[in-house]
Order: structure tokens, then C-alpha cells, then sequence
């Protein structure tokens, strides 16, 4: 603790020597996390195929919804790594310099990934923390953000970096002068976790290959990311996008119906067929976890599920049926009244997600540090 209060001091000194500072109140803000964020990030992904209208599993499906029975991890420990990330970010200032401001953020990350043994018990098999002082580049000169910079890079032992709030990224967007920068911060912060949790999945499963691997959240953001071409990893989302349409069924004939029409009927322990996802590299569909009548709104309870398209790993309707039937075996234990995504959520994420958390400092220990 005393060695994180001295690096942030010696970094705000630089700061403020370079900048001209207008400190938040209290000298740390937390900043809320946008509602929905996870629909959000959903419409982003799949802005490229709005309108979905074809298969991606094989046999070409001929049902709309399909039963599935659940698979208990007694009869076969099926998913054996969880994984989930999390962050906090505070507005500690804006940064002046002549005519231009910036926010400036300190943002927390945190990702694990927890492993089930055969007993049922869950380990923590890796974890990731990291902390980033965020401004936009765009908005202060040269010498500034390289004194800063330069500061900032002394510190990367200690998982502490600077990054630009004003850079392009999938999430984020484009930059320009009418960009909202304080809105951005959150975004921004978010782009970052996800690029960490994919490259920390990448080197974890290639030295843990046993066992299939869940991702919470989306596994590719458009045509312009990066392919993950991992086997035996899914991804799984509590939350979904309701803008797209589905024009397949109908014959020659299309019927194009949209999210909300296509889940609303989605009946208990069915899923749906395999969807052709981005330029036919991912694949994804929807499974209903648990009874509409024990949630509030007819698309609590469903999941969306995301899978790559690898010529080692065909999408057959085998194998699809049988991830399907294992992830209903994960709805239980649920962390009802905890979270408020528990009808979607599967115990071991969640867990993921609150060992990420352990890793955090406290609001009150920010705001005890920042002192401009």
C-alpha cells in the first residue's frame, strides 16, 4: 500500500508539474459503469450483420428450438475454466494546457480464471491486475505527455501504465474534436479489460489445453478484431442486443422477425440453431436457463453463446447439443439477490468475477491516496 501511495504521488507531481489541474471533488470520483453496458457492447460486435440469414451448424437445422436435457458436472465435468474481468475507473481531474482540457482517469483491472476440479471444488488457476492513468493524447502537447509518459514507464513493474483516451480502438470508436471525453472514459477502460482478458486466455489455454474453457462476454468484436481461434472455448453472455433480425425461416419466402419476436417463445431447456456470425468465423446461439415465470421479463434467463468456426472443431448439432446440455448443468448454485444478472448467470463466472474483485483497492483507499 505505501509503495502504490508514493508511485501515484510521484506520477501526480509530473502531472501537475505539466498541466494545469482542476482536481474532482474530493480528489476521486468513482464513475458509474453505463446501464446495460453488456447490450451495449453487444450492438457494437454485431453492427456488421443486422440482418442474420444463415445456419452455421451442421446438419443444416431443421427445428426452430430444440430440447435439451441438462449435463451435471457429476456425470462429466464438462467446463473445467471459468473465466471474468472486471474494473472500477475514478475522474481524479481535467487537465488544462492553453486552450485544451482533458479528464484524467485511474482506472483499476482485474481478470481470473478459476478451475473446477472433478470434486466440484473451484481453485483460482490465474489471475491478472493492472492500473492505467488515462488522458487523451490529442489534447496536450509533445513534451507533456512524454514527461508524463516517461514517469509512467518507470513504474510498469509495478502494473502501472499510461494510456490515450483520445486513441481509436472497436469500442471506443473514432476520435475527434467533438468527442465527449469524460463519456469515453468508461468506454475506453472497458476495450482495455477486454483486450487483456483475450490475450491472458490465449496464453492460459495454450498451456492448459484439458477441459473446455467459458469466457463471460462477448469472444470477437467485428470483422476487424482479431480471430480467436482457441478450441474448446465458448463464449457466454447474460445480456444481448435486440436490433438485429432473423430472416431464415419461410422457405423462399424469408420471414424476418427480430430478437425479442425470436426469444420471446424460446421454451425452457431449448436452444436455439447455430446463427452464421461475423464473415462466417463465429458461430452463435441462445439457451433458456431457467422458467419465464420465475424471472421479470421474458429474455431474463436466456443466454447467448459464442463459438468459433475452426475446421478442427466442426459446429455439429452434436456438439452443440451437448455444450447446450452442460451449460444448463451451471445454472445452479445462482446468486440470487447478489447480482442483478443472476438469471443468466452461471455460478463459476460469477465467482471469477468476485475473486477479480478481491484484487481492488477501495474507493476510500483512492481517494485516500490522490492528493493533487
Amino acid at each position: 500500500m505505501r509503495e502504490l501511495s508514493e508511485t501515484i504521488k510521484i506520477i501526480l507531481k509530473v502531472i501537475k508539474e505539466n498541466l494545469d489541474i482542476v482536481p474532482a471533488f474530493g480528489n476521486a470520483t468513482e464513475e458509474l459503469k453505463i446501464v446495460d453496458v453488456e447490450e451495449r457492447d453487444e450492438e457494437l460486435a454485431y453492427r456488421e450483420i443486422q440482418n442474420v440469414d444463415s445456419y452455421l451448424e451442421t446438419p443444416n437445422p431443421k427445428f426452430d428450438y430444440k430440447k435439451i436435457e441438462p449435463l451435471l458436472r457429476a456425470d462429466e465435468n464438462f467446463f473445467q475454466y471459468f473465466m471474468d474481468g472486471t474494473y472500477r475507473h475514478y475522474f481524479l481531474a481535467t487537465g488544462l494546457e492553453h486552450n485544451n482540457s482533458t479528464p484524467i482517469f485511474l482506472a483499476q483491472i482485474s481478470a481470473c480464471v478459476v478451475n473446477r476440479d472433478e470434486l466440484g471444488k473451484l481453485h483460482l488457476a490465474d489471475k491478472l491486475n493492472r492500473m492505467y492513468i488515462l488522458l487523451a493524447k490529442e489534447k496536450v502537447s509533445k513534451t507533456a505527455w512524454d514527461k508524463i509518459n516517461e514517469v509512467l514507464e518507470k513504474f510498469k513493474d509495478q502494473n502501472i501504465s499510461l494510456f490515450d483516451l483520445s486513441g481509436d480502438d472497436i469500442l471506443s470508436g473514432k476520435y475527434d474534436n467533438t468527442t465527449d471525453l469524460r463519456r469515453r472514459g468508461e468506454v475506453k477502460v472497458r476495450w482495455i479489460m477486454s483486450d487483456l482478458e483475450k490475450k491472458m486466455m490465449s496464453k492460459f489455454r495454450n498451456s492448459n489445453k484439458a477441459g473446455w474453457f467459458i469466457k463471460d462476454g462477448i469472444l470477437r468484436y467485428g470483422s476487424v478484431d482479431s480471430s480467436v481461434t482457441l478450441e474448446k472455448v465458448i463464449g457466454v453472455s447474460k445480456r444481448m442486443s435486440s436490433t438485429q433480425t432473423f430472416s431464415i425461416k419461410g422457405g423462399k419466402k424469408k420471414v424476418k422477425e427480430n430478437t425479442i419476436n425470436l426469444l420471446k417463445n424460446l421454451p425452457y431447456e431449448h436452444r436455439t440453431p447455430v446463427y452464421c456470425g461475423i464473415d462466417a468465423k463465429m458461430g452463435f446461439w441462445y439457451v433458456r436457463l431457467r422458467k419465464v415465470e420465475h424471472t421479470s421479463y421474458p429474455l431474463f434467463g436466456i443466454v447467448k453463446v459464442e463459438i468459433p468456426n475452426l475446421e478442427s472443431q466442426p459446429i455439429t448439432t452434436e456438439l452443440i447439443d451437448k455444450i447446450s446440455s452442460a451449460l444448463l448443468g451451471e445454472r445452479f448454485v445462482t446468486p440470487y439477490g447478489s447480482d442483478l444478472r443472476w438469471h443468466a448467470h452461471l455460478y463459476p463466472i460469477y465467482k471469477a468475477e468476485e475473486a477479480a474483485k478481491q484484487n481492488f483497492y477501495s474507493k476510500e483507499v483512492i481517494q485516500g491516496i490522490i492528493n493533487w
